[in-house]
């Protein structure tokens, strides 16, 4: 049932939420992770709907951005800093992540390594205009961490596009059941993030060594 609206921004975002939900039963094998991350495409399906009215039904190909020159703030960048600190401080708070209960857990460490892998899969995302924990290699998120020399015992990755900055992006993932379960647990102590072109890679992991 398509519910209309007055209101011509309401008539759109029924239009859109239809079409997140149309894409989700035409896969129903998919598992609930894969339903989270089609909802962490929004703003780009937004996007794209938005050009497509603009060029008058016709669409456009998303321009693939070349990453700037990070600002840096000692041996992170003023995004990187960001995101550890946004992911800390949503860490530092009990919360219901779907319905499960989280406890407040300990603030993550910054990892060079992990931030590779994650800036690695943004690149090859924003490349290929492909949104998938499956890089165009066929590789997985623990794969790429284990080509960084990262030995790992545990690894979790979050995925987002088009989200404009590091508040929006967090705040949507602790949105999604999964997403939030990633970040809040507790089996977590290092972690490492990218955004390239509209892509953004989270990855969080636990040394092998450590139990």
């Amino acid at each position: 049932m398509l519910l209309r609206t007055n209101n011509s921004s309401g008539w759109k975002l029924s239009r859109l939420c239809l079409l997140v939900f149309a894409v989700v039963c035409a896969y129903p094998g998919w598992a609930q992770s894969d339903a989270d991350d089609l909802l962490m495409m929004v703003p780009m399906i937004a996007a794209k709907s938005q050009q497509k009215n603009e060029s008058g039904g016709q669409s456009i190909p998303a321009p693939i951005v070349q990453p700037e020159e990070p600002e840096q703030t000692d041996s992170l960048t003023t995004l990187e800093r960001n995101l550890l600190d946004a992911h800390n401080f949503a860490r530092a708070s009990s919360r219901r992540c779907g319905g499960v209960f989280r406890s407040a857990v300990s603030a993550l460490n910054w990892n060079s390594r992990l931030a590779q892998a994650a800036r690695n899969h943004s690149s090859d995302m924003n490349r290929t205009g492909v949104f998938d924990h499956t890089g165009s290699d066929g590789s997985s998120a623990s794969q790429r961490v284990t080509r960084t020399g990262y030995v790992w015992g545990a690894v979790a990755e979050n995925i987002a596009g088009g989200y404009p900055n590091v508040e929006s992006v967090v705040n949507a993932l602790l949105a999604s059941a999964g997403h939030c379960n990633n970040i809040m647990g507790s089996g977590y102590i290092d972690f490492g993030a990218a955004k390239v072109g509209r892509y953004w890679t989270m990855v969080f992991a636990r040394p092998r060594s450590n139990r």
